[in-house]
């Protein structure tokens, strides 16, 4: 968004990508400084969601402020504290300390540990 502003502000065109490669800004008759607040907006609130914001529903909210009802809206959740203990989760399995417990969670301090088992498939049952 930052170097559309940019290209925008050098040059005011804003060309399709295909044929007949029409100039969408061409016939633009609006006020252009309400244009770049509105994409300074977009911006500030952009850069808040990705850079600063925890929950996935108030993110989305944001975007879904500057790109329209139609944006999906996020999971009420901290969407990075839930990717930390899933990775946490992984390195225990991938470091062979992963035990479950009674509730069938994954962790490495009490359960039962990985066994062995002897079922790899391809063994018909008469």
């Amino acid at each position: 968004l930052k170097q559309m502003k940019a290209n925008l502000k050098a040059y005011w065109t804003c060309s399709m990508p295909t044929t007949p490669y029409d100039d969408l800004l061409a016939d633009y008759d609006g006020d252009k400084d309400f244009f770049f607040q509105a994409i300074d907006d977009l911006i500030t609130d952009g850069t808040t969601a990705i850079e600063t914001e925890k929950n996935q529903l108030k993110a989305s909210k944001l975007w879904k402020k500057h790109l329209g009802g139609y944006f999906p809206e996020g999971e009420d959740a901290d969407v990075d504290q839930r990717a930390k203990s899933l990775a946490e989760t992984a390195a225990t399995i991938l470091a062979g300390k992963a035990k479950i417990n009674n509730a069938g969670d994954i962790q490495d301090k009490s359960g039962v540990g990985h066994l062995p088992h002897k079922n790899f498939g391809g063994d018909e049952i008469s």
